[in-house]
Parts: C-alpha cells; structure tokens; sequence
C-alpha cells in the first residue's frame, strides 16, 4: 500500500516559494517515491491511502532536532 499526499502549498526547498498542485507519493517503507504535479502523480489502486493536506502547507522532512546539551549548561550560567 502507498500513501498518496495531496499538498495545498508544497515547499521543497528547491525553490524560493512553495508550489500549488503537488502530490507526495511515499513507498510501503514510508520512502518518498514521487514529488511532483498530482496530475503527473502514478495512478493510485484501491489499497493505497490518501492523505488530503489541500487545504495546508506541506514541507516534507520537517526534523525536530534536539537542542545541544551546552545550550542549557549555557542558559544555567546566565550566558546566552
């Protein structure tokens, strides 16, 4: 089964400015398989999913990376 993302406003980072129109295609591993125009998407069958973000920004890869420990060692000592 596929995961099929339909993207309001898709920012790759590629380019400066998000695009319209885009669609996400990720693999049974959750690999991305396809970014692109949707009509240009591979067909979806009845076993894939569809994911409907059209009304939201999408940036895939978006990380939550953890601060470094000496950021709070420096915020303890009244450093910036």
């Amino acid at each position: 089964m596929k995961t099929f993302v339909r993207c309001g406003h898709l920012f790759t980072g590629h380019e400066d400015e998000a695009r319209k129109g885009e669609a996400l295609v990720f693999d049974e591993r959750g690999t991305l398989d396809y970014v692109g125009p949707e009509k240009n998407a591979p067909r979806r069958s009845r076993s894939d999913r569809l994911l409907d973000y059209s009304a939201y920004f999408v940036m895939p890869g978006l990380i939550d990376v953890p601060h470094p420990p000496c950021l709070w060692q420096c915020q303890e000592r009244g450093g910036h």
